[in-house]
């Protein structure tokens, strides 16, 4: 059974109707691994609408989140912000800074099919949503400092309070201390400094009385907080949450001893990595979603995190990608009976994965597919992309009408191939046919080999112009002829490329029109070096 169907069928136990929630810091560029948290959830509820229960995905923007560094794509003036809830941060380009952020990180969700419900961390506090939820917890404070150290070890001083207080001189949140509450109920306070990442950020000194709605509980309990307030039954989170002692093992604790509510059911899981390393800024190695769907199809996004359980590692190297795609399209040939599964795999368990990786469901009837390995090739044959169409229908792989919208999938699919070759294609796998033959790439070509590439002229004019049927005829008249199978490709790609090497030759020959590509190898094969001297 798949890994979204156990959680699923925990989560039913409880009851019909179930709220999966994720978070996402917009302190800076949300990545792929904050990417991975909102479609985690939105496979799991997914799962649970498939057994027929009803679900939908939360998705809170974290913007009381205080600015813990500056990111590239931001001047650097806003160090001088740092500490201040974003929420508060100036603008960027004429739009708010967590718009900035938070716009193109919703569209590339859209993308996947992750459609969320979306909640604001500063709505709800500085809308009041949170008043009973931060009141609970100063008169429970003592009770809080007890949990903190029998879960985490981590004692906190008598006079601590769980509240983050906004500065109302400075307008940092980061750099507050709360230490009493007064007759009125108000937060007492003082600005006295902390940190904001890795980074110790001075106070401004002042000492003031914040109203509820002013500020906001700190992290372990803003997070059980938020399950009591939005009603939340599940929820994905990174391993490092998950550590003994950590921020889920205290929250789990305080949901039920402070706020009175069930612990939702976890989805812990691996972090993402990126070329074998983790993510960080230092090392320049973030990727963000709308990057990776510039050289993946939306399903090939889910279908990464679908396909192992979440706790498996996920390691994403754009050289692969290639390698990613093939096996995606295996997966998706075998839900469509195109193919069989290995011994070893259950063909129930590979059609649930491909279902889950889809952006919408039902599929489409039928599957017309055009790998990512042969777009890889017409991409490069036809830079205008009404051509490549062309191609694939006078090749029959693509078909005149086109009712389910295969086009549409096609059309985005070499999008994708054309940005990988673009940027991540190695020196080998990037060409442009030769418009012309040159003599000098003539001549380096051997007799032997001109006497192949004219036999290959005939026997191309009659054959039936299907990729695997051409590759037959390629490799099996140099048996004829007796010519090294090395040495009769090399003389298809000298004579296409002007080099060794190339795409598979079958398929890439019938790419082209069958008149030109017969007398290209005609005019190759004319005669023998001494003919062409003479």
């Amino acid at each position: 059974m798949h890994w979204a169907d156990v959680i699923a069928e925990r989560l039913l136990e409880r009851g019909g109707h179930h709220k999966v929630a994720s978070g996402t810091s917009i302190s800076g560029q949300p990545h792929i691994g904050s990417a991975a948290d909102v479609i985690f959830a939105d496979i799991v509820a997914r799962a649970v609408i498939d057994k027929g229960g009803e679900a939908e995905v939360i998705w809170i923007k974290d913007d009381m989140d205080p600015l813990r560094s500056v990111p590239r794509q931001i001047p650097p003036e806003f160090e001088e912000h740092l500490g201040k809830p974003v929420c508060d941060l100036p603008d960027i380009e004429g739009e708010p800074y967590v718009d900035h952020f938070v716009k193109p990180f919703l569209e590339g969700l859209e993308k996947v099919g992750v459609h969320p419900v979306q909640v604001s961390g500063s709505e709800i506090y500085l809308g009041g949503q949170a008043v009973d939820l931060v009141r609970i917890a100063l008169e429970k404070a003592p009770e809080v400092r007890s949990i903190l150290e029998e879960v985490s070890g981590s004692k906190r001083p008598d006079d601590w309070l769980p509240f983050q207080a906004v500065c109302e001189n400075c307008g940092r949140i980061a750099t507050t201390k709360a230490y009493a509450t007064d007759d009125e109920g108000r937060v007492l306070y003082r600005c006295e400094g902390g940190v904001a990442g890795k980074r110790r950020i001075e106070g401004c000194g002042h000492e003031g009385a914040a109203e509820l709605d002013q500020g906001k509980l700190t992290w372990r309990l803003d997070w059980a907080g938020r399950w009591k307030l939005l009603g939340i039954t599940c929820e994905p989170f990174g391993k490092d949450h998950a550590a003994a002692g950590g921020s889920w093992d205290t929250a789990s604790v305080i949901i039920e001893r402070i706020f009175d509510y069930p612990k939702p059911i976890p989805l812990e899981y691996e972090h993402f990595m990126v070329e074998g390393g983790k993510m960080s800024k230092s090392k320049g190695n973030i990727v963000t979603l709308e990057e990776m769907l510039e050289t993946v199809p939306p399903e090939v996004v889910r279908y990464v995190l679908a396909r192992t359980d979440p706790m498996k590692h996920k390691d994403f190297d754009w050289a692969k990608i290639p390698q990613l795609m093939e096996e995606f399209e295996r997966v998706e040939r075998i839900y469509y009976g195109r193919e069989e599964p290995a011994p070893r795999e259950d063909p129930g368990d590979m059609r649930r994965l491909y279902e889950l990786s889809l952006v919408s469901m039902p599929p489409m009837e039928n599957l017309v597919q055009v790998p990512y390995g042969h777009l890889l090739t017409l991409v490069q044959l036809y830079p205008d992309h009404d051509d490549m169409i062309a191609a694939l229908r006078r090749t029959g792989e693509l078909p005149e009408e086109d009712p389910e919208g295969h086009l549409e999938r096609i059309r985005g699919k070499a999008k994708n191939a054309r940005a990988w070759i673009r940027d991540f294609a190695p020196e080998s796998m990037r060409f442009s046919v030769l418009e012309d033959l040159p003599p000098e790439t003539a001549d380096m070509l051997n007799d032997e080999q001109r006497t192949y590439l004219s036999a290959l002229a005939e026997a191309l004019g009659t054959v039936a112009w299907d990729g695997e049927a051409v590759q037959d005829v390629v490799f099996n008249l140099s048996k004829e002829v007796g010519l090294k199978p090395r040495d009769a490709f090399g003389a298809i790609y000298i004579s296409m490329l002007g080099r060794q090497k190339g795409p598979r030759a079958g398929f890439f020959l019938t790419s082209m029109d069958r008149d030109w590509v017969v007398a290209r190898f005609r005019e190759a094969g004319a005669g023998s070096d001494q003919d062409r001297k003479e």
